[in-house]
């Protein structure tokens, strides 16, 4: 069933694609549309995500786990038990932050740890999911880092494959294969079989950049943080923390199972019309300038990752938003990427990306908003 979904999804979007070349040869700018000042609309323009927050103490365990909690009473029992019974040689502690939850979960979880020296459980003010992982890392004791969402599954060799890929030579970060169940039944797979490169500057361009299903080298963390008050905080993960990484390295093993269900936060933010959502810009805007100031080289592969981000990521996020703040988005899109662009980047765009490029830089936004189709 899987794979007939998988099937039709790629022949609409083959369908949608010629529409796409169609539309962008045939567009003519036949409508004025208002530049609205996104700033007026944006409330936290200035997204930081460059503080540090990992303690300099000696680290004790090979992989600390940080798991936010909040209203999670349906789930904290299995969750403990995924998180417990791991079958691993290597030694790893579990931080599960409470974000305030105002149901039992505090409770439940206090009876859970009691008496289990692996398990650290914290209590903080509601803050939202960055600074609950925040609030872990200042307390993480581990080689390697890694984040569990509350309803999630993980597999009880999880800890033990991920840590033994980090053996075979010197490793920044490791991501599993995953899955997303609803109702039971796997909806969505990403078991990284198809990917047979190795260089982890072409492997970005074929992966999803989630926190979890990953572990991540402690060093990579330093004058790192999640950035706060923030919708999608885990742009970060694959757009600035893995082109910071040195080495990445795939498991095609599916060992981290996504539960997703009506309560998913992020189901609930991508039918929102809240202007929030425009904080997305200001946050890759933010990505580059700072990738730009560390001196860090924007390769061909990476200005993909911010093309991608621009054409389809964003643009999904905010279609439930006015025309005229979409085209103001879409400009401020323009700006970004052309501070990010270099003209050798030509030579190794297929045709695909060319596209991608040409629609910011040719301004095509009737072409653009199409993108918001593909699946």
């Amino acid at each position: 069933m899987l794979k007939i979904k998988n099937i039709i999804k790629k022949v609409f979007n083959i369908f949608l694609l010629i529409r796409i070349y169609i539309k962008y040869f045939f567009e003519r700018k036949n409508k004025k549309f208002k530049n609205i000042n996104l700033n007026k609309l944006c409330k936290n323009k200035h997204v930081s995500f460059t503080k540090n927050l990992i303690s300099n103490k000696k680290t004790t365990v090979d992989l600390t786990l940080i798991v936010p909690i909040y209203n999670s009473e349906k789930y904290i029992c299995d969750l403990y038990n995924y998180l417990d019974n791991q079958v691993t040689k290597y030694k790893y502690e579990v931080i599960m932050v409470d974000d305030g939850s105002i149901d039992s979960t505090y409770l439940l979880a206090q009876k859970l740890v009691c008496n289990n020296k692996k398990f650290k459980l914290l209590h903080k003010q509601n803050g939202g999911i960055s600074s609950a992982r925040n609030y872990g890392l200042k307390e993480a004791l581990g080689n390697y880092i890694g984040f569990i969402d509350a309803d999630d599954i993980i597999e009880n060799s999880y800890v033990e494959k991920m840590l033994n890929a980090t053996k075979k030579s010197e490793i920044d970060v490791v991501k599993c294969g995953f899955d997303e169940i609803k109702n039971g039944k796997i909806i969505d797979l990403n078991d990284y079989k198809k990917i047979t490169d190795s260089n982890s500057d072409i492997i970005l361009t074929q992966i999803r950049g989630y926190a979890w299903g990953a572990i991540f080298s402690r060093d990579l963390f330093h004058n790192i943080c999640f950035p706060e008050n923030c919708w999608y905080e885990d742009m970060i993960m694959k757009n600035y923390i893995l082109i910071k990484s040195k080495s990445l390295i795939l498991i095609n093993d599916v060992l981290y199972h996504k539960i997703s269900h009506n309560l998913n936060v992020s189901k609930m933010m991508y039918s929102s019309k809240n202007y929030k959502i425009i904080e997305n810009v200001y946050l890759l805007e933010s990505i580059i300038d700072n990738i730009k100031s560390e001196n860090i080289v924007i390769t061909n592969n990476i200005f993909k990752c911010y093309l991608h981000e621009s054409c389809s990521v964003i643009l999904h996020r905010i279609k439930d938003l006015d025309i005229n703040i979409k085209y103001s988005i879409f400009l401020r899109l323009k700006k970004i990427l052309l501070s990010a662009y270099n003209e050798k980047f030509d030579k190794d765009l297929k045709s695909k990306w060319k596209l991608k490029k040409n629609i910011f830089f040719n301004d095509k936004f009737y072409t653009w908003l199409l993108f918001e189709k593909m699946k």
